[in-house]
């Protein structure tokens, strides 16, 4: 009798330090998410103010020729989207409903011959120039890693990033 005691106990011991090895693994990685989130890391994902546009070129929906010099001179608002996402959609809005005294270019990563890039893209004709693009490299060259973004680009320079009009000044 004594022995099944023993090994029960013997049993018992090993899952309860199994248990706490899973409990000190699933600590770590929460203190690791935490300094994560503390320092803006996956939450933000905003370029940083002060940057310079590296170089890019692109044409824009009109058949213009659109590069990192023409922003090298005077104050641009700058914003990216994606086709299919929801929030750029209710930013896009904003910019048809209020357009900002600043000259717009718009960015839109999608192809222009898919219908729903160039649903996203097509209203905002009248607001400002607007461009479509698949390769990364135009988002790079600005900083932008998520979407929407907008930027106030002063002198080639990134002046005022955020996720709205109002973040960015782009509001008389």
């Amino acid at each position: 009798m004594l022995t099944i005691w023993t090994v029960l106990c013997g049993l018992l011991a090993v899952i309860a330090l199994a248990n706490l090895a899973l409990l000190l693994g699933l600590v770590a990685r929460m203190r690791v998410l935490e300094t994560a989130a503390a320092a803006g890391a996956p939450a933000q994902r905003l370029p940083e103010l002060g940057r310079a546009i590296r170089p890019f070129e692109l044409t824009t929906a009109t058949g213009e020729a659109l590069d990192h010099q023409g922003l090298a001179g005077g104050t641009t608002l700058i914003g990216f989207f994606a086709a299919g996402c929801r929030k750029c959609a209710r930013v896009r809005s904003a910019l048809i409903a209020d357009p900002p005294a600043l000259p717009v270019v718009v960015m839109i990563n999608g192809d222009p011959d898919e219908p729903e890039a160039r649903s996203m893209g097509t209203p905002l004709l009248g607001v400002g120039r607007v461009a479509y693009f698949e390769d990364l490299t135009v988002a790079r060259a600005f900083g932008v890693l998520g979407y929407p973004t907008l930027l106030r680009v002063e002198d080639g320079k990134i002046a005022a990033v955020g996720r709205d009009l109002d973040d960015v000044g782009a509001r008389a």
